[in-house]
């Protein structure tokens, strides 16, 4: 009896490691970003953006602490940072900070967005540090009711 019990919690045990998704890494965000540059259709790009932001929205929190491993090296978690600009001010879109952006996330298309862009190293470096080390990607809009909702949000 008892091996049985070992045997079935070893098993269980298994098939929760098996269904975790591993964290971002620099490797995976690279990936990702070399995928992304190679798209040209701006509806494309932003489609491919908000599946990173509904992908990314799997993991919980992730602490940027350079303790935590070599920047340089390809196992260190991170993950992609994506923004909405506007009118010259930054705002960060990320559903595990906060999940009510999924409004916005919904509002993302060829009407709201004008252009996509990829901040290039040492561009992301200097701007947003260690946290835009695995690339930052940002939404150029001038749509004032998209603003609007994301001022009234955040």
């Amino acid at each position: 009896m008892k091996f049985k019990l070992i045997f079935f919690f070893c098993f269980f045990c298994l098939l929760c490691k098996a269904q975790q998704k591993p964290y971002p890494t620099k490797r995976l965000a690279v990936e990702w970003l070399a995928n992304f540059k190679k798209i040209e259709s701006i509806e494309d790009k932003i489609e491919s953006v908000i599946s990173k932001i509904y992908s990314d929205t799997l993991y919980r929190k992730i602490d940027f602490i350079l303790l935590d491993g070599n920047p340089e090296d390809s196992n260190y978690k991170c993950k992609t940072l994506i923004f909405v600009s506007a009118f010259g001010k930054y705002y960060k879109i990320d559903l595990v900070e906060d999940p009510k952006l999924n409004s916005i996330i919904k509002m993302l298309n060829m009407d709201t967005v004008n252009e996509v862009k990829v901040l290039e190293s040492p561009e992301n470096v200097i701007y947003f540090g260690t946290d835009g080390l695995c690339g930052v990607v940002i939404m150029e809009t001038k749509n004032k009711k998209l603003v609007r909702k994301i001022k009234n949000i955040l």
